[in-house]
């Protein structure tokens, strides 16, 4: 990925700063990352057409709301 699309993917997680974790899937690389919790965001539909309209075909991200009771091991992932 280019400079420049970290840095809009870091702002764009800067903006909706919370408290769930984010794990994007590298999708030319197939790396995954978690990002630090100082990147961590409030889960909103929102954040995600952010993520869609920037970066469709380059990563898929996956947010899990730490404020919604789960099954075990279950995720909640918003593809991008």
């Amino acid at each position: 990925m280019k400079y420049e699309e970290l840095c809009a993917i870091k702002n764009i997680l800067a903006s909706h700063h919370g408290s769930d974790p984010v794990l994007f899937n590298v999708l030319e690389s197939n790396d995954r990352i978690l990002t630090a919790s100082m990147f961590w965001v409030a889960a909103s539909n929102d954040l995600i057409s952010q993520l869609r309209k920037l970066f469709d075909s380059k990563i898929d991200v996956s947010v899990k709301s730490m404020d919604t009771p789960s099954k075990e091991n279950e995720e909640a992932p918003a593809e991008v």
